[in-house]
């Protein structure tokens, strides 16, 4: 018989993110504001889109070149790369919409 798995429950972080803006934050100091509440980068990027009602890849975009999140963009970068690499291993090309120093949305196509 199996034994039960332990699950820790998740909760996101709350901040009002729109009453910093209000408050006359920059967008550097909101997205700094979020971390140290615990947001992760998800969170964050999720929170601007709905306070500041931007698109995805804006939001994506900020936080990841962000003061606030310097530490991880090193590793996030490689791990992005890994993943692109692993999918050409497999036969998927990579498809650019063209904007590729502002960390481009890219879509795979299969090459089979």
């Amino acid at each position: 018989m199996n034994s039960p798995v332990a699950v820790k429950e998740q909760t996101t972080p709350t901040l009002d993110v729109a009453e910093l803006f209000r408050s006359g934050a920059t967008r550097d100091e909101a997205i700094a504001r979020m971390r140290q509440a615990g947001f992760d980068k998800i969170d964050c990027i999720d929170a601007l889109q709905a306070s500041e009602g931007i698109p995805f890849r804006e939001a994506k975009r900020a936080v990841h070149f962000s003061p606030a999140w310097d530490d991880a963009r090193e590793g996030d970068e490689a791990l992005h790369e890994a993943f692109f690499a692993a999918t050409k291993e497999l036969g998927f090309k990579q498809v650019s919409d063209g904007d590729e120093q502002q960390n481009a949305s890219v879509t795979l196509s299969a090459e089979l």
